[in-house]
């Protein structure tokens, strides 16, 4: 039996560490406190998770676009305006499909055919995703943030950013130095622009919550194991110092043990 991504290796492979072998990715293990490589086309995927039918159905609509833009970012290398046209080129449907899937992805992967599940949604053919997008696109912008020192690739995919006046935002990385955010048309920006573009606090954060596994950017030298579970620590303790400044202020609270 094949093995399906609940990760796309589109997602993956900018962390793809050469020195250990082309498809190689270099990863921590929280849980042991170790470092090991893992072939990409193992990683993040499993054995019967999708029909046939869907694993085409996301190839064609979502991971194929994707990574003919992923690769035009990568070719713009520091020149942002070919790194804007190029994302400019995505198809919405490609974009939402990639980023509003994901933990969709990942929960059929861990918790098989619950009430609902991705054969059933590609079932429905393109139209949906095409409806999905754009119910998404009216109420959400997405946003290319350039990270200033890079970031690690989470086994949520996701990772989420504290913010004191609204809800966390929540960032995808797509490259060892880019994350997608889609951000709420109708609240300001400006705590996310913060966010993202110090030059710390988005390697940080992205080391996820309670990720068991990270994969290490490659141009990144291997850490002590200890420095990388402190550096989760004082991560959660930001998150638990943010949820208590929007309470005081009688905003909108969200607690560190909601996050899965």
């Amino acid at each position: 039996m094949t093995l399906d991504h609940y990760i796309p290796r589109c997602l993956t492979r900018p962390w793809h560490d050469a020195t250990h072998g082309r498809e190689s990715l270099r990863v921590f293990d929280f849980q042991t406190g170790t470092f090991a490589h893992r072939n990409s086309r193992k990683l993040f995927a499993r054995p019967g998770i999708n029909a046939a039918a869907t694993e085409a159905y996301l190839n064609q609509h979502i991971e194929t676009p994707f990574s003919a833009v992923q690769d035009k970012i990568v070719a713009a290398g520091t020149d942002m305006r070919r790194v804007e046209a190029a994302f400019g080129e995505l198809p919405h449907t490609a974009l939402t499909g990639l980023y509003w899937l994901q933990v969709q992805r990942i929960r059929d992967a861990h918790d098989g055919h619950t009430e609902h599940h991705l054969d059933e949604f590609a079932g429905r053919g393109i139209g949906w995703l095409e409806g999905l997008s754009a119910v998404v696109f009216e109420k959400y912008e997405p946003l290319l943030y350039v990270v200033p020192g890079g970031l690690y690739f989470p086994d949520s995919a996701i990772f989420t950013v504290p913010l004191v006046d609204q809800m966390p935002a929540i960032a995808l990385p797509i490259h060892t130095r880019f994350a997608l955010v889609f951000a709420d048309r109708t609240k300001p920006r400006d705590a996310t622009d913060w966010s993202m573009t110090r030059r710390a606090l988005p390697t940080a954060l992205s080391l996820g919550l309670q990720s068991r596994r990270v994969i290490v950017p490659p141009e990144f030298e291997e850490p002590p194991p200890e420095a990388l579970v402190n550096l989760r620590a004082k991560v959660r303790e930001l998150f638990t110092i943010t949820s208590e400044a929007a309470a005081v202020a009688g905003m909108p609270v969200w607690r560190l043990n909601e996050t899965s």
